[in-house]
């Protein structure tokens, strides 16, 4: 599946897997999204239920509204606002509410057993959900909007606590 990056395309991915499950229903369909996105579209769950689609979501869920603050920690000087959840939903129990499989996978030797099990439940029909829990920092080159970033984190050099570029 082809994501729009950036803000624009929040959410796309996990509200357009369904369709992928719809339009090829001979192939399983698995889609990555953060857990903010996910937010935005999880009332798709019930559907995908209710016509058996062989889908599964990948929740990358780091407690954050991640790309947004990346841009409060490297360009404003990590002057985090509004970005990171306190309350954040059980999504492996609302995909179970939704008549989906659910699951939560917090070790990462865990994951490959936990995509057997979801593969497994879209065989059969069943949507599935996997609330995985990842870590908050990230790898500089996946950083949205690359060249945003100061020169400083694009070259590798170390930048000093709390400044912005």
């Amino acid at each position: 599946m082809i994501v729009p990056s950036s803000f624009y395309g929040m959410g796309f991915a996990a509200a357009a897997l369904p369709a992928a499950g719809l339009v090829y229903p001979e192939r399983l369909a698995v889609c990555f999204v953060g857990d903010g996105s996910f937010q935005m579209v999880m009332n798709i769950l019930p559907v995908a239920a209710e016509y058996r689609l062989g889908v599964t979501w990948c929740v990358l869920n780091d407690g954050a509204l991640g790309s947004i603050r990346d841009i409060q920690q490297y360009r404003l000087g990590d002057r985090i606002l509004a970005t990171e959840f306190d309350v954040q939903p059980d999504f492996a129990a609302i995909a179970r509410g939704c008549a989906c499989f659910g699951e939560r996978v917090e070790d990462p030797l865990e994951v490959d057993a936990a995509v057997t099990r979801a593969l497994e439940a879209n065989r059969r029909g069943i949507p599935a959900v996997l609330d995985v829990a990842v870590a908050r920092e990230r790898v500089l080159g996946t950083l949205e909007h690359y060249a945003f970033y100061p020169e400083r984190l694009r070259s590798g050099a170390p930048s000093p606590a709390g400044q912005a570029g």
